[in-house]
């Protein structure tokens, strides 16, 4: 926390507002290089095609959807 209080003090609430836009074109750079590029090749690795979110593990009655992680 003193990091951001520090970083607010000597950069100013321009700087904060650069940082938060920033760190929104970041997200939607990632969210778009796992979704487009990174989960289709894991897909064909895992023989599995199309949507990856629909990937899970069964134990018993219990259901683990492992292809929902990380929301994006």
């Amino acid at each position: 926390m003193k990091g951001f209080i520090n970083f607010i003090r000597e950069q100013g609430v321009v700087g904060l507002a650069v940082g938060f836009i920033l760190g929104g074109a970041v997200s939607k750079l990632v969210a778009s290089l796992v979704n487009d590029i990174i989960n289709p090749v894991i897909g064909v690795i895992l023989g599995m095609a199309g949507n990856l979110g629909d990937m899970k593990l069964v134990i018993g009655p219990i259901q683990i959807m492992w292809g929902l992680l990380p929301p994006t």
